[in-house]
């Protein structure tokens, strides 16, 4: 969005100062522009966060098991590390930039990252295991639109006897309770 109102000044809603006194609204189209641009990134961290642990488990999928048990603890641990860290960074470092030097630093550096990550991804491309599609995503997500209007009308039953449940062995609780409810 800096980047748009840079190139559209009409973007940029009016300074107010540090006062806060006789600040105008912004117009329809700044409102516009910012929901948007909200909206987009919703979309793409949408689009991108789901797929990468599975993209990543693709690329161990054909190792032999005892690797790939190991590996995939592996993944998990260090992906939510990473991700982890990049949230303490960007709200604590990339906020510190943007505090103390300007908000076009800091969403420079930002952009600087994600330019110099894809750049390494589009380098890494020829060695990523790249598994097909079985089928479409768009046919499974029809068929549970499809699944849930058919059965929109139907009533959670009051006891939980006649219904099948799988429990785990070992578990202290062998029904389904009242508890998570």
């Amino acid at each position: 969005m800096l980047f748009l109102t840079s190139l559209i000044p009409k973007l940029t809603p009016p300074d107010c100062g540090l006062s806060n006194q006789g600040c105008t609204s912004p117009s329809p189209l700044q409102l516009f522009v910012l929901c948007a641009s909200l909206g987009f990134m919703s979309l793409g961290a949408s689009g991108v966060r789901p797929c990468c642990l599975a993209f990543a488990e693709d690329q161990i999928a054909h190792w032999d098991e005892a690797q790939k048990d190991r590996a995939l603890r592996g993944l998990f641990s260090w992906y939510y590390v990473s991700v982890g860290f990049a949230q303490i960074v960007a709200v604590t470092i990339l906020v510190y930039f943007q505090d103390q030097v300007g908000w076009k630093v800091g969403f420079g550096i930002s952009a600087a990252v994600m330019l110099s990550i894809t750049l390494v991804n589009l380098a890494a491309s020829p060695f990523y295991v790249k598994m097909k599609p079985q089928r479409s995503i768009w046919i499974s997500l029809l068929q549970v639109v499809v699944v849930s209007l058919k059965n929109r009308h139907l009533v959670l039953p009051k006891t939980y006897q006649s219904a099948q449940f799988h429990n785990a062995s070992g578990l202290r609780e062998l029904v389904p309770s009242e508890k998570m409810r």
